[in-house]
């Protein structure tokens, strides 16, 4: 049975919906600003979703007065839109799976400070959302989904085991289609907490850089539909085909020193992935295989720790011959121990470069064809320059 990604939705501080999103993060806005949500000592950027939520209701076609926490309205947005974007059909028994950390935090907020100046104050109907599965119930009601519902809630890995639960219900019959993943709004209880592990950064975050300062906090929701093949109404955008999680219970927030827990979920995942044969030269193949790697990245992408798992610990012997090593943001691919070699991306061409790097010096015939390969790809002309030099060098050599 292969599980299709047929649906997608998404709420983001960079845009709502996946076309405004994907618009805004090809040209390089950020959705990161200042906190306008609620009062805050705080005073640092976040990620808001650029609607209120008087804004959100409208969209969705909700009364004004009626009660409905931010993180709720978040998580309508977006299964309405997978929903749409995957065109179930009628007669399938469709899921929910909805993850969430923070649930109607903004209600129970708001509720409190009335409450605590009197108690025969403020409106208790507030605190009903506070729950994380009231947000899933409302939103399955809005969305018309009535078959099997559940709510997840791990902190940071609540999608992820969002997708996994979906993936399990559909391979047992339990569904023919699982919306799955995850919403969650800005609260004051999260940026208090995060505050307090002393790791929100003054100044929007930069992620992979060495001089890095911290993160910035934000909100949304994203949603597949995931849907067994032979229901797809639409060409799938891909297919879920390997998975796993890992609880090593080494520290609350905190992977061990060896990183135990990352290496079986992503050596568990792998071998789900090759049980299914749909691996091999020219597909993506994987990222980060031949050795699985960990640790600080500098801004250009290469490896600053000298952390690595062996691929032989990952794969079991001559069980995938297409090893390679991924080092770096940009398809630069460097292979070891191998004996055939495999294209992570057949649509770049650096990786077809890298392919005739590889085979230089060991096979010229090889080499040649991977670079005139890559020259029928989209690059600069400088790029292209380098690579006509290089097959010149080639074929008078």
């Amino acid at each position: 049975m292969r599980i299709a990604v047929s649906g997608l939705g998404v709420v983001a501080a960079t845009g709502v919906g996946v076309a405004q999103t994907r618009e805004n993060l090809l040209h390089g806005r950020s959705g990161v600003g200042a906190l306008t949500l609620f009062e805050s000592n705080h005073r640092v950027p976040v990620g808001e979703v650029k609607h209120s939520n008087e804004e959100l209701k409208t969209r969705l076609g909700i009364e004004p007065h009626r009660l409905v926490s931010r993180t709720t309205l978040l998580g309508m947005t977006a299964v309405r839109e997978a929903l749409d974007d995957a065109g179930v059909q009628s007669g399938f028994r469709v899921g929910l799976v909805s993850a969430t950390s923070v649930g109607g935090m903004d209600l129970t907020e708001q509720f409190f400070p009335h409450f605590m100046a009197d108690p025969h104050r403020g409106r208790i109907a507030m605190t009903a959302q506070h729950d994380p599965m009231q947000s899933t119930e409302m939103i399955a009601r809005h969305c018309g989904i009535d078959g099997y519902r559940t709510t997840i809630s791990t902190a940071c890995s609540s999608a992820a085991n969002a997708l996994i639960h979906a993936a399990r219900l559909i391979r047992h019959g339990v569904c023919d289609v699982v919306v799955a993943g995850g919403c969650d709004a800005l609260s004051k209880f999260t940026l208090n907490g995060f505050s307090s592990l002393g790791i929100l950064s003054a100044e929007p975050c930069r992620p992979f850089d060495r001089n890095r300062t911290g993160l910035n906090l934000g909100e949304g929701a994203g949603y597949v539909v995931l849907q067994r093949e032979d229901t797809c109404s639409r060409t799938p955008y891909c297919f879920l085909t390997g998975y796993a999680n890992a609880n090593d219970a080494h520290h609350q927030t905190a992977t061990s020193d060896e990183g135990e827990g990352a290496f079986r979920a992503m050596s568990e995942a792998l071998q789900m992935w090759i049980s299914t044969g749909e691996w091999g030269y020219g597909k993506w193949v994987c990222y980060d295989v031949g050795a699985i790697l960990w640790g600080e990245k500098s801004f250009d992408g290469e490896l600053t720790s000298e952390k690595t798992i062996p691929a032989d610990s990952l794969f079991r012997k001559n069980e995938l011959p297409k090893l390679l090593q991924y080092r770096s943001l940009k398809h630069r691919l460097c292979a070891r121990n191998v004996d055939s070699l495999a294209i992570l991306n057949p649509s770049n061409w650096e990786s077809y470069s890298a392919a005739g790097d590889f085979y230089r010096a060991s096979d010229r015939g090889k080499a040649l064809d991977a670079y005139r390969k890559a020259l029928r790809l989209p690059m600069t002309d400088g790029d292209r320059e380098v690579l006509r030099r290089k097959i010149e060098e080639l074929e008078n050599d």
